[in-house]
């Protein structure tokens, strides 16, 4: 598959900067096997990377210029690659791009930046596969190789979490990023994610299958109900710190504390 994205992503290179790339980068789309809502809590997901994923092909140009163009989106969208650059207000995915783009400028000292890149991806959008962790993981791929910087693959789904959090504004956990930089095939990955470590877990049963299925019920992360859902987190964790200052995430708390701390706001509103 990866394969077959490439060649596309080649193509569409080609007819749109009338250049060869030089550079291909690839990276999968997930599905999640346990632990939903727990990643931003400090807690335990177990994901698995899929064999869908996203192709960034490109090669460096001269100055500063980066042209991005996406087999799924219309035009070719441009930004600066320098100190200079800032998130898209108007909320376009290519802050999906840029967002990662400044966090190489910014970490790793690199002044400027200039690219062609097109984008191939068969991870459907808003199917909740996490297409948009896959392109920033393809896209800081891309830029390892481009600006010569060695990475570990953990390093890599922070730096793209942190790039989805600036651009895009997306308070996510690392379960995305970190399954999409470090899935291997033929296991699940159990995470913990207050250590941001990672255990593959064999899944080669031929016995047993996983079967995911597409309800064709389109959603998004921006402008759904998830940011408020890790705003209700953390108001649960301070809650529960007036009580057990221990407790620093909801990863910590125990289900006696929970239900005392119930006890006594519902006697107070008597």
């Amino acid at each position: 598959m990866a394969c077959e994205l490439r060649d596309k992503a080649v193509a569409l290179f080609k007819a749109t900067f009338d250049e060869k790339p030089s550079i291909f980068a690839y990276a999968p789309g997930r599905v999640n096997f346990i632990g939903e809502h727990t990643d931003y809590c400090d807690g335990f997901v177990c994901p698995l990377a899929i064999h869908l994923g996203t192709a960034v092909v490109g090669r460096a140009v001269p100055g500063t210029k980066c042209r991005v163009v996406s087999a799924n989106m219309e035009g070719v969208a441009e930004f600066v690659g320098d100190t200079s650059l800032t998130r898209d207000d108007s909320g376009s995915w290519i802050n999906y791009v840029s967002g990662v783009v400044y966090e190489f400028i910014s970490r790793f000292d690199k002044k400027e930046v200039g690219f062609d890149m097109a984008i191939v991806s068969d991870v459907p959008l808003g199917g909740g596969l996490s297409s948009s962790a896959s392109l920033e993981v393809a896209v800081s791929v891309f830029l390892e190789q481009l600006l010569k910087v060695e990475m570990t693959p953990e390093d890599r789904a922070l730096l793209c979490q942190e790039a989805e959090h600036n651009f895009a504004h997306m308070p996510c956990g690392i379960m995305d990023q970190f399954i999409s930089s470090c899935g291997q095939k033929g296991s699940l990955l159990l995470i913990d994610c207050r250590s941001n470590k990672g255990e593959l877990v064999p899944m080669n049963d031929p016995t047993v299958s996983i079967i995911v299925c597409n309800s064709n019920n389109k959603h998004q992360l921006t402008g759904s109900e998830y940011p408020d859902r890790v705003k209700q987190c953390k108001d649960a964790v301070a809650i529960l710190q007036t009580k057990y200052p221990e407790v620093k995430a909801l990863r910590d708390a125990t289900i006696e504390q929970v239900e005392s701390l119930m006890e006594e706001i519902g006697r107070a509103h008597v």
